[in-house]
């Protein structure tokens, strides 16, 4: 198995000189900052600090001009003493997440010196990362520039610090009436169908309820009563707006007619309009096969929407939708959003994502915001185990060889967005091609990066770097100029020119070329044999 994916860089982890060497890469961006600090260290270097810190992380690199010009730094010994010492002075930051070997370290670049800072994005027990003793200096990154957090975004790093999960805690005063009767018993069918026979079925309503992790009892107050989850999940829309009058859930659906008539919003929406109860039961069952039904769909889909029989895609689906759900943020401003295009889904919920962006792609890494509401979609077979939902939603996409999701974070409101592009790279039967001229296993065995590569490189026939780089805008520049050397090197591809201006295309294979000849003579020979 390649273990690219793997080994992809962090915005921390990229090796310096690789970044110089590659022009597009060496430019400050919202993970690269430079500062002079010639001979003492530059004033606003903890700006930068704290907004890595508080964002997805980054690379602070001493020595060098606003525009990429290395002039090194002077007196070294020094000015690296005082950054570790400022570095370990709560009174200067808050929080020292550089503190792994290797995260603070001098380099030689051009024969001057230069000294790196490392910024790992802080865990959500270490935010909010601010300096100067003064919480009012918390910074967070957009684009090239360090801002200042106010207090919305705050109240998010503390909600997201606490170890409880928010879901999980008591409702004050409510009771198994604020329960909407329909929406629990299409629950119980829903797991009895994906789990029978599982112990819990026979436990009372109350109690399986409370396994489930949406009804508690308050030792401290001695009060008992719906959680938070077990409120959102199954409550009657009156008891919701009750207790959180903001709480909001909207599915839009636009055919592309609304872009000629000022009149037309949309095509169609679904929202807790009072006709339903607007929980997030209802709410998920309601959209789910709406955003499905325009997937091709080779198999008929189970009664209960059970994950049986589905393809890849239709779980990336289901598994983005939930995903949007359980790590969302309901205590926060705005609401779950989801809008259908001809051409794309797109999925908002509100709250920032607890992990860095890159390692969210890689897959397999995920900090759950609501234990409690992603436990409910497991029970009823609605997700995949923990950990494993972002590989679903990816490897669905490059199944069905469509350009791959992107996930992003927007500010004020914090907001997770998440597109799922229906434009495909290629037609299936173009990449079964590909697959078959560069061996099943063989392909298999490559990342998901890899694999895009290949596709796009494919699709297009011969491809640049800027080419590659424009569909498959996740992959940083170094990583990508990595792998398509480590391609080149197995024989997956080949190229002309040299550097930035090399083109890539797949070479030709002799024993492709004769594969197609025999499939045809087998052809051939089939239908004498019918004669």
């Amino acid at each position: 198995m390649d273990s690219a994916t793997a080994s992809s860089a962090l915005p921390w982890e990229h090796d310096i000189h690789e970044l110089y060497a590659d022009k597009e890469a060496w430019q400050e961006d919202v993970h690269l900052e430079f500062k002079k600090s010639q001979s003492k260290l530059s004033d606003d270097l903890w700006e930068t600090y704290s907004a890595f810190a508080n964002t997805e992380g980054g690379i602070i690199i001493l020595g060098v001009k606003d525009n990429g010009t290395v002039q090194g730094v002077e007196n070294v010994p020094q000015q690296m003493k005082n950054l570790t010492t400022s570095l370990n002075n709560i009174e200067k930051v808050s929080c020292n997440v550089s503190l792994a070997p290797g995260m603070v370290e001098t380099i030689e670049l051009d024969g001057k010196h230069l000294i790196v800072i490392r910024v790992p994005k802080a865990a959500p027990s270490q935010k909010p990362v601010y300096i100067n003793g003064n919480m009012a200096k918390t910074y967070f990154r957009q684009n090239e520039s360090d801002i200042l957090c106010r207090g919305e975004m705050l109240q998010q790093m503390f909600r997201d610090r606490s170890r409880e999960s928010a879901t999980g805690r008591l409702v004050p005063y409510t009771t198994w009436a604020c329960i909407d009767k329909a929406s629990w018993q299409g629950y119980k069918n829903r797991m009895q169908s994906f789990r029978p026979g599982h112990a819990w079925l026979e436990l009372e309503d109350k109690e399986l309820l409370e396994k489930l992790g949406g009804y508690t009892f308050d030792e401290a107050t001695k009060q008992e009563g719906l959680t938070l989850a077990g409120l959102l999940m199954f409550g009657t829309d009156d008891a919701i707006r009750k207790f959180f009058p903001n709480y909001q859930v909207n599915f839009y659906e636009y055919d592309g007619r609304e872009q000629q008539d000022m009149n037309r919003r949309w095509a169609d929406r679904i929202y807790p309009d009072g006709t339903w109860a607007g929980n997030l039961y209802q709410f998920f069952f309601r959209v789910l096969p709406r955003l499905t039904e325009s997937l091709k769909r080779p198999f008929e889909m189970n009664p209960d929407l059970s994950a049986k029989g589905e393809t890849l895609a239709h779980k990336a689906v289901r598994e983005a939708f939930a995903n949007a759900i359980v790590h969302a943020d309901y205590l926060g401003d705005g609401g779950i959003i989801i809008r259908k295009y001809p051409e794309r889904l797109v999925l908002i919920n509100p709250g920032t994502l607890l992990v860095a962006k890159d390692r969210l792609l890689r897959g397999g890494s995920s900090v759950c915001r609501n234990i409690n509401l992603q436990n409910m979609f497991l029970c009823m077979g609605m997700v995949e185990k923990t950990g494993s939902g972002v590989d679903t939603i990816l490897k669905g996409w490059l199944e069905e060889c469509l350009l791959p999701p992107q996930v992003n974070e927007e500010h004020y409101p914090a907001q997770v967005v998440w597109e799922l592009p229906f434009i495909g790279i290629i037609p299936q039967a173009e990449a079964d091609k590909l697959k078959a001229q560069v061996g099943q296993k063989r392909f298999r065995g490559l990342s998901l990066p890899k694999q895009q590569i290949l596709l796009v490189v494919y699709a297009k026939k011969t491809a640049s770097h800027q080419d590659i780089r424009e569909l498959l805008p996740m992959i940083h520049p170094s990583d990508l100029t990595k792998w398509l050397g480590e391609l080149e090197a197995v024989g997956c591809l080949q190229s002309e020119g040299k550097t930035r201006a090399k083109v890539y295309s797949l070479p030709a294979r002799e024993m492709a070329h004769l594969g197609g000849e025999m499939a045809h003579l087998g052809g051939e020979m089939a239908h004498l044999g019918g004669e």
